[in-house]
């Protein structure tokens, strides 16, 4: 078992325009993303979005990518549009039109729900 974060990551993570960590159970048992949330949030000049699973609520976010964070969901269609303004903005891109932006949020949230579904069962 990795613990230590290895320099290749440290590197990618200094020249990221964006961080983005997917929080679950399994992440919050990992030491290497643990590691790794500690590198996300010493690097407060990139933003950092963290998205929660289901099994993550605010009280449950500790460590580095604590509660002073405000974890994303991808089954709202307000947090993905948060989500994609960080991106966009970040990574000096041009916003798409409302109505495709729409659509592909819908198209999100039903892949992720069957997703959710599958992990389930």
């Amino acid at each position: 078992v990795v613990e230590r974060v290895r320099p290749e990551v440290k590197a990618a993570h200094h020249s990221s325009l964006v961080n983005i960590a997917i929080l679950s159970r399994d992440y919050y048992n990992s030491a290497y993303c643990l590691n790794e949330a500690g590198i996300i949030w010493f690097l407060d000049s990139i933003p950092a979005v963290p998205i929660a699973l289901p099994e993550i609520t605010h009280d449950k976010m500790v460590g580095f990518l604590d509660n002073d964070y405000i974890a994303r969901r991808l089954d709202n269609s307000d947090d993905i549009a948060h989500i994609y303004e960080i991106i966009i903005h970040s990574l000096g891109l041009q916003q798409t039109l409302p109505s495709v932006l729409t659509t592909e949020i819908s198209k999100l949230i039903g892949k992720y729900n069957a997703y959710l579904k599958k992990r389930a069962g």
